[in-house]
């Protein structure tokens, strides 16, 4: 199913100069007519109407007519006035568009691609997902020590798991892998996120502490899905 997605639309349009004037000649019925037209053009690429072919005086609104159930010639009078008697929308001679939408519009994708790009921003902070930071954490087997670990790291960990000592889970990470060499992983982020959140162990009980033991780990091969 396709996505819906929204424009402002003030509550009093209908009784906005132009509008009112529109309204005259063709009552609520146009009024409708006026607003599927705008429908049609937020769901357009560049929010912007076919009205006449470049080689041709012909008004190419065919589809239009079929879409929303108008007469052609109807529709093509309607657009017209709406273009050189209402100035309700505005036309180049090729396309016809609203102004007032294509504004609307504008502040609306500008706020939508802040957002996206605030998002991928704290997706790559957080878990990683960026190809600098999803690089950057490594076990290297030579020296059997981390690498790539910063604080950021240590404290988004934090906020999986509030209660878990992650210096010292890393530490027993690092001597599982030395213990497992065939069983090392790829993606080093994900193994130490699961780890994490997999191993709730308060660092305020030493009794849970205690018990705690090498044999109660998960098998991360299955469980982390890093073949």
């Amino acid at each position: 199913m396709k996505k819906a997605y929204y424009f402002s639309h003030d509550t009093n349009a209908h009784r906005d100069e132009k509008i009112l004037a529109m309204r005259v000649d063709y009552g609520w019925k146009g009024y409708g007519w006026y607003w599927a037209i705008i429908e049609t053009m937020a769901e357009a690429s560049n929010y912007k109407l076919k009205y006449k072919d470049s080689n041709s005086e012909v008004i190419s609104m065919a589809g239009l007519s079929l879409c929303h159930s108008i007469p052609i010639k109807k529709l093509e009078k309607f657009i017209n006035d709406c273009v050189n008697k209402y100035e309700l929308f505005a036309s180049d001679g090729e396309y016809f568009w609203s102004n007032t939408l294509l504004k609307r519009q504008k502040i609306r994708d500008e706020l939508l691609s802040r957002l996206k790009e605030a998002g991928i921003k704290g997706a790559e902070r957080r878990w990683g997902e960026g190809k600098e930071i999803k690089s950057s954490i490594n076990f290297n087997p030579e020296t059997n020590e981390w690498e790539g670990i910063t604080e950021e790291h240590i404290k988004d960990w934090k906020k999986v798991n509030p209660n878990c000592d992650i210096r010292a889970e890393l530490i027993k990470m690092k001597h599982w892998l030395i213990d497992n060499p065939r069983r090392r992983k790829k993606k080093y982020l994900k193994f130490i996120t699961n780890w994490i959140s997999r191993n709730r162990i308060s660092i305020n009980d030493s009794k849970e502490k205690d018990e705690f033991k090498k044999d109660s780990y998960v098998d991360f091969d299955k469980e982390l899905g890093n073949k």
